[in-house]
């Protein structure tokens, strides 16, 4: 396959966005590539160390990274 982080920036193309435009909430490692391309990207608590040094944000799950989004607004 081609790879998640490729998949979302060919889809967030698509909308007309950029990866400047998106935000990102992952868990494992197979998320690094996609959470180090966004402007703004959550990892949840228990998500790899590799994957909480790229993101923006370390959170306890996506209800808190839904209260970030929202404050953001």
């Amino acid at each position: 396959g081609k790879g998640k982080a490729l998949a979302a920036l060919e889809y967030l193309s698509s909308l007309g966005w950029n990866k400047d435009q998106a935000m990102f909430v992952g868990d494992g490692k197979n998320d690094i590539e996609i959470a180090s391309l966004v402007k703004y990207s959550f990892a949840v608590h228990d998500a790899p160390k590799e994957l909480k040094e790229v993101s923006t944000w370390v959170v306890p799950g996506l209800r808190e990274a839904l209260q970030i989004i929202q404050v953001s607004k």
